[in-house]
This record gives C-alpha cells, structure tokens and sequence, in this order.
C-alpha cells in the first residue's frame, strides 16, 4: 500500500483548446490526499472530462502543474506511467473480448514492448477478478453479459494496471441504482486501500454524500475546491449549476424555480 502521505497537487491550473478560446479549467487548486475519494462536479460541457485528461496527462495544460508526491519523491504525471488509470465514460469496444483478455488489456502498460503476459500478470488479473466478483464471468464474453457487468468488467481492466490514481468519467452513467450503489462502495474501498480515486459527476447530492473532496466546475469560470462536507453546506454550488440548490443534507436536494 502507498504511504498515506502521498497526495497529488493541482496548482494553477488552467486549460483552453485554442488561444481565442475562454479558459475550460480556469485555476484549479487543490491537494488531493493519498487514501481519498474526489468528485468533479458540474454541468454537461463545464470541463470535467478536460481535467481528467490532464490529470492522465492526455492533455498539458496552458498554465500551472499537476504533481504527485510519493515517499518524499516529487513526480510530474508524464513520470507516472502506468501509474495512473482511466476509465472513459463511453468507448467503442471493435472486438467481442472473452472476458479475461479484455481485463489483461489493463495490463498493457505493465508488459515490455514485444513481450506477452507472464504469470505475474495472468496473477494479477485473477486477483481482481475475486476482489470485483466477477469469477462467473472468465468464460464469457463481452457481449453475453448485462450494461452494469461490462462497466465492472471495465473497471477490472483498469485496475489491472495498478494505478495509485483512479480516474473515473461519470462511472454512474446509465447504470440502475443497485450497480451505482456498487459503484459508490468500490470507490470507498478503493480509497480505503490507498489509491486515490478522482471520477466526475452532475449529480450534487453524489458528489456530497460520496466523495470526501469536491472539485466544482464551470465553463469559463474560475473554479472551486474544498471538502465535500464544507460543500454541502455552501450556498456556491448555485452558482455552478445556473439555479438555485438547497441542500439539506446528503439525502436531500431541493431546487428553487
């Protein structure tokens, strides 16, 4: 496990796609501690997915750094590889995977060029397998399992890898409430066993109830970042989602016409 220390660092940092364009992240500051479960909350379009892509290190931002602090050590995300895993909200799968080869994709970034999986690998697939429960599926293929078992089938895959970071894109998408009950508790567990795991979400109450940091963001807006619980008791979030949001508690939303 990695030492609770750890954390990564998001400082001033800001991203748009082209030079005549408004800022899509405008100074996102935030310390994101080892052990700990964030939630990027927002509008359809607000950015969510464009900080995720920079925290992968897909996208380098206009200004400011991204930094992990592992053991003392200070890495940039370039430096991380391998260490980081993403989860994309929707991807297009050519190919009927059996199950198994699909979750030992995940382990890509852990193989040498030009070698095959060896038993390490074949081990640490089955080992995620027995920790999501998904032992009935080895022999099945992608498309002989329902919507809410292919996204653990996906998250499998992910973490395959090994990531110390999590990154997951609306992980809750189209998934009945039993499975984003999975969802939610995976994320909890995961936390508690020193990953750090980031995901987004446009559900506020979501974000307050699940996540212990909450990123807010806004197109062209400069963002806001604090703990979920501080969150919850802020009248701000109003001003993210366009409409007044009363928050009563982590169960409770009422939205004011």
């Amino acid at each position: 496990m990695n030492g609770m220390n750890d954390f990564l660092a998001i400082s001033n940092l800001s991203f748009s796609y082209s030079e005549s364009d408004l800022a899509v992240i405008n100074q996102v500051n935030i310390k994101i501690p080892q052990g700990s479960v964030t939630s990027l909350l927002g509008l359809n379009g607000s950015g969510k997915t464009t900080l995720l892509l920079l925290i992968l290190g897909y996208l380098l931002p206009n200004s400011g750094k991204i930094e992990y602090f592992k053991n003392q050590e200070r890495y940039s995300i370039q430096d991380l590889n391998g260490a980081v895993g993403y989860l994309p909200q929707q991807e297009n799968i050519p190919f009927d995977y059996p199950v198994n080869d699909f979750i030992m994709l995940g382990r890509s970034p852990r193989i040498k060029l030009f070698n095959i999986p060896d038993d390490r690998d074949y081990e640490q697939v089955q080992l995620i397998q027995d920790f999501l429960g998904l032992g009935e599926f080895r022999n099945k293929k992608l498309h002989e399992i329902s919507g809410g078992e292919l996204q653990r089938v996906r998250i499998a895959r992910t973490l395959s890898q090994e990531p110390s970071i999590i990154l997951m894109d609306e992980p809750m998408t189209h998934l009945d409430i039993k499975h984003k009950q999975y969802i939610s508790e995976l994320q909890k567990e995961l936390a508690k066993q020193g990953k750090i795991v980031i995901y987004s979400t446009h559900d506020p109450l979501d974000a307050i109830k699940n996540s212990d940091y909450c990123i807010l963001l806004k197109k062209n807006m400069e963002s806001f970042s604090g703990t979920s619980q501080v969150l919850g008791k802020s009248k701000i979030i109003s001003k993210y989602f366009d409409m007044k949001i009363e928050i009563r508690n982590a169960e409770s939303l009422i939205i004011h016409e």
